[in-house]
């Protein structure tokens, strides 16, 4: 990869990062999560980006991009002794298909049939990825024990 290729993945991911900032303080996240939130919206974009751009399945790309961000959330919320969510919900925004979504549904008002069948395919295929990624360290993270929660009997 040269640098000509990395610079506008680069750029990208730092405006993806202040964009999720902004999204966070919004959300009235307390502002000591906040670095650790872009960082993670951050790694997330990159992964996917670099994924994406080594030419990866969209489907494969969101659900590595995915998994990192849910195990960076988990790590995190037990370090910071936060929940999860507060991590792992703005380290995938930048997976989130908006705008596929929208030029699907936007196929499907204008009638044309193949443009909805190509959009829609490519949008379930990435949540489909962002779903395999989330389960699959959500499903093996409940068994993990959190430093300083009991359970109760």
């Amino acid at each position: 990869m040269t640098p000509n290729e990395l610079l506008p993945i680069l750029w990208t991911t730092s405006v993806i990062a202040v964009s999720t900032l902004i999204y966070a303080v919004l959300m009235r996240v307390k502002l000591r999560h906040l670095p650790e939130i872009g960082l993670g919206a951050g790694m997330t974009f990159l992964i996917f980006a670099l994924l994406d751009h080594f030419g990866w399945s969209l489907i494969l790309s969101n659900a590595v991009a995915a998994l990192a961000a849910t195990i960076y959330g988990e790590i995190m919320a037990r370090l910071q002794k936060a929940p999860v969510s507060i991590y792992a919900i703005p380290s995938i925004i930048p997976l989130v298909p908006g705008g596929s979504l929208y030029y699907t549904m936007a196929a499907l008002m204008n009638g044309d049939n193949a443009e909805f069948m190509r959009r829609g395919s490519d949008t379930l295929m990435i949540a489909l990825g962002i779903a395999i990624g989330i389960i699959s360290v959500s499903v093996i993270a409940v068994f993990l024990p959190r430093p300083g929660f009991r359970k109760h009997k």
